[in-house]
């Protein structure tokens, strides 16, 4: 990516009224961390867009491989926050541990621990689609979540064939996280 191809995406999106992007992160080598800072840039070129981040778990294994991201962007202008804290979601990592006892432990002390000290707060509503039994009881099995994205629930498996997508999987995540008082947020096309 090049610069005037982030501003471009950006007036792109704007002219058919989105508002924001969410990054998905693979990884933190130069041509990843050179895009997110065109992005940003461009994002700051326009009133209101916000950017993100998803960190992708397939390709991440610990959290404090992408802590820095979001220690350095935390802030910008264009991060987009809920209720002024950053707001941060991932693709899968609902089996990770880190070595703790449980996943949540994992994520709780390997995530937000670290980044609490350092004075972030961040608004963490993962895609766990790789969680086991989820949608229902995921919320408390994972207290160290804010919300869930259901990212898996805006298509079907290719396994699937020609199928229309069901809502069953978003209604017991919405019901789930509204039982617990999280958000939830529907994936998209």
């Amino acid at each position: 990516m090049q610069p005037w191809q982030a501003v471009i995406d950006v007036q792109e999106a704007q002219s058919v009224g989105i508002d924001a992007f969410a990054l998905n992160v693979a990884s933190t080598d130069t041509w990843s961390t050179n895009a997110i800072q065109y992005l940003f840039d461009a994002a700051a070129q326009y009133n209101n867009f916000k950017l993100f981040f998803s960190f992708d778990m397939i390709h991440f294994t610990h959290p404090s491989q992408f802590l820095g991201l979001i220690e350095q962007w935390h802030n910008h202008q264009s991060y987009y926050s809920h209720n002024g804290h950053p707001f941060v979601s991932t693709f899968y990592g609902a089996r990770l541990s880190f070595g703790e006892s449980s996943p949540s432990n994992g994520w709780q002390k390997h995530y937000r621990e670290p980044l609490q000290a350092k004075g972030i707060w961040t608004y963490f509503v993962p895609a766990f689609s790789d969680a086991m039994g989820s949608p229902t009881g995921f919320t408390y099995a994972f207290p160290v979540i804010d919300g869930v994205m259901n990212w898996d629930g805006a298509w079907p498996y290719e396994s699937d064939g020609q199928v229309d997508v069901s809502s069953a999987s978003d209604q017991a995540y919405l019901t789930d996280t509204h039982t617990y008082s999280k958000t939830f947020m529907m994936g998209t096309l």
